[in-house]
């Protein structure tokens, strides 16, 4: 057998064919051979050894990211903790529910004061434009007016008469108001200085046009004589007031019935708006209408009608009747029904004014807000019962306060408080 089969070296001999899959698993690759492998991390006490064994890296990268997001929602719930606890004592309050008695008191039985100053006046108003009737007649006619100075260059003084005239270079003709004699000329300094005199002069006829600003004039019954040239005159300041105006007749009875007619349209409307006015306020009397009328040409004219009514707050109205001034630091009083109510105005003085009624008025008379708030501030809750209980005409009171964990009462500013009916 040995001279049959030729001799071969164990390298000529062919390795069996053998798949891959197979050959895998027969002989793993040596870095997967790793049972376990050793980690380490830094810690502020020196270094973390972490075992772990057959963890594909894959798998410990989703567990170091679940870790790391554990962490973040540990630190976002943490703050949102923190956020709702500082919100809770930075936003504590307290709300304190009074109920007070109700008084009813018939206000037949007494005077009541008010000061003046207490009483003020609500005004409401519509404007319209409404068209004129007029009938023309005859224009009025008004002439210019001012003054000028008549200068005499002769050697001898000048006499001019009443109503001497004056004329422009446009042939505007003007009259003295007055008889005037213009002193003669004289030497000054070597130089003839002409004499001159102020005087009044008015347009000849009426109109704008001879309302005139600086000019020169001449004398007309001078013409022809040496002293035409030497004796002229020149305004001192505008001449004014000249104008031609249409003598236009209002028709007032026109006017009066389509006064009276815009009044009636808007007096409901009016009335209804002064009503909302009176919101919180009680009326003085009755709302009166007048109305203001202003022409704007000789075809228009501007009609305002104004409804108005004296008034006094209800809640100063009901520590007048009640006898506490709204002015006391302790009480005020609050009114109910305060558009039933019908004032009378009895008698008006400088400083007040006395009002009489036939109704009767509910009134509730309490502690005032910065009273209570002062009463309590920095009190232990504890204390409550025993601080409230000295304030006048209340039938109850509790408060309520936030956060829970709250044990005393807060600053005035953090005190609500509530009337209830």
């Amino acid at each position: 057998m040995q001279d049959i089969v030729p001799k071969k070296s164990i390298r000529e001999i062919t390795k069996p064919h053998v798949p891959r899959a197979l050959e895998a698993s027969l002989h793993p690759h040596p870095q997967k051979q790793k049972t376990e492998d050793i980690q380490t991390k830094g810690t502020p006490g020196g270094r973390e050894y972490v075992h772990t064994k057959n963890i594909p890296p894959r798998i410990a990268e989703k567990v170091e990211r679940k870790e790391r997001a554990g962490k973040i929602l540990f630190g976002l719930f943490v703050l949102i903790c923190a956020a709702v606890l500082y919100f809770l004592h930075t936003n504590k309050s307290v709300t304190v529910y009074i109920t007070p008695e109700i008084k009813t008191v018939q206000l037949d039985k007494q005077d009541i004061v008010i000061p003046n100053s207490d009483i003020k006046t609500l005004e409401v108003s519509t404007t319209s434009i409404i068209a004129l009737k007029t009938t023309t007649g005859t224009p009025t006619i008004t002439k210019a007016k001012g003054e000028v100075i008549i200068y005499n260059a002769n050697s001898t003084s000048q006499t001019l008469v009443v109503g001497t005239r004056l004329k422009t270079k446009n042939g505007l003709i003007y009259r003295l108001d007055e008889r005037v004699v213009v002193p003669a000329s004289k030497r000054e300094a070597g130089k003839e200085i002409p004499g001159s005199i102020t005087t009044k002069v008015t347009a000849d006829k009426g109109g704008e046009a001879y309302n005139v600003a600086q000019t020169d004039f001449v004398f007309p019954g001078l013409e022809g004589s040496p002293r035409y040239k030497t004796v002229y005159a020149r305004t001192k300041s505008n001449i004014t007031g000249g104008a031609q105006t249409s003598a236009v007749a209002l028709d007032e009875v026109d006017k009066k019935e389509k006064i009276t007619s815009l009044q009636d349209e808007a007096s409901p409307l009016l009335k209804s708006e002064i009503t909302k006015k009176l919101e919180g306020s009680i009326a003085i009397g009755t709302p009166s209408t007048t109305h203001v009328f202003k022409n704007i040409d000789d075809k228009q004219g501007e009609v305002q009608i104004i409804t108005t009514v004296q008034a006094v707050d209800s809640n100063t109205f009901a520590s007048l009747v009640a006898r506490k001034p709204n002015t006391s630091t302790s009480t005020t009083a609050l009114m109910g029904n305060t558009q039933s109510i019908t004032l009378a105005k009895e008698q008006s003085g400088s400083t007040s004014t006395i009002v009489r009624s036939k109704d009767e008025v509910s009134i509730r008379v309490l502690p005032t807000s910065a009273f209570i708030q002062d009463t309590l501030t920095g009190k232990p809750f504890s204390e409550f019962r025993d601080l409230v209980s000295n304030f006048e005409d209340v039938r109850e009171i509790r408060f309520t306060s936030r956060p829970f964990w709250m044990r005393a009462f807060p600053k005035p500013s953090y005190i609500e408080i509530q009337i209830q009916n």
